[in-house]
């Protein structure tokens, strides 16, 4: 988006994700809310969206007397969920792994590699149909088997890039970061304090701690470029 206007104070105010800013004066980017840059005259602006996806939001430009004791970006974590959901960056998926003697229900999130983005997992939930534990860990394979539904979060929005997936595995889990025991036909929620981040080329899967027991769960995440 070019803006043709004069000012020497710039900041963004609230964005769906990263943007680049150039001006005949400087370059000044990826940047996020709550970011720019004062004391420096320009006369046109051009801003760069760095996130991939449709990006919405709001620059402030003004003169180099505005004064401004506002607190903007990060903190406004409501607003940019919003913004991230109405411009389709935001997703929901899951669902079952019914598993057979001897073996252990799976379901994993898996971001492909070469998709040229990150996972941004949210919160995860899971359950199952008769009481056991869940275990949960850092997966560098996709698990095969089954591809379950994801939405997004914005009716009517794009797929993404992200799988989930559900297979049946061997032998119990080894070396998982996690594990919760449910009873039967009811629902844990992990909601990360900050973000379980997933690379291309990794995923995060979810395992039955028991041979023969089904497994479900969700997994709210979003999309962001590398």
């Amino acid at each position: 988006m070019q803006l043709l206007v004069q000012g020497d104070y710039l900041r963004i105010m609230d964005s769906t994700g990263a943007v680049e800013v150039i001006t005949e004066g400087y370059r000044l980017g990826p940047i996020k809310a709550g970011q720019g840059q004062r004391n420096s005259p320009f006369t046109r602006v051009q801003i760069v969206d760095k996130s991939g996806a449709p990006n919405i939001g709001n620059v402030l430009i003004a003169d180099s007397d505005f004064v401004d004791q506002r607190i903007n970006g990060d903190v406004s974590v409501i607003d940019g969920g919003k913004n991230r959901t109405v411009a389709g960056g935001s997703y929901m998926g899951g669902g079952f792994s019914t598993a057979g003697v001897g073996v252990y229900a799976q379901l994993q999130l898996w971001n492909p590699a070469g998709t040229g983005k990150r996972l941004v997992v949210n919160q995860v939930q899971w359950g199952a149909t008769s009481a056991t534990a869940i275990f949960m860990k850092e997966a560098s394979a996709s698990i095969g088997g089954a591809l379950l539904v994801i939405a997004n979060k914005m009716t009517g929005g794009a797929a993404g890039v992200a799988q989930v997936r559900a297979a049946t595995a061997g032998a119990a889990m080894a070396g998982y970061f996690d594990c919760a025991y449910v009873q039967a036909s009811s629902q844990n929620v992990l909601e990360f304090s900050d973000p379980y981040v997933i690379a291309p080329g990794y995923g995060l899967t979810l395992q039955c701690s028991e041979s023969n027991k089904e497994i479900g769960g969700v997994f709210e995440f979003f999309e962001e470029l590398v």
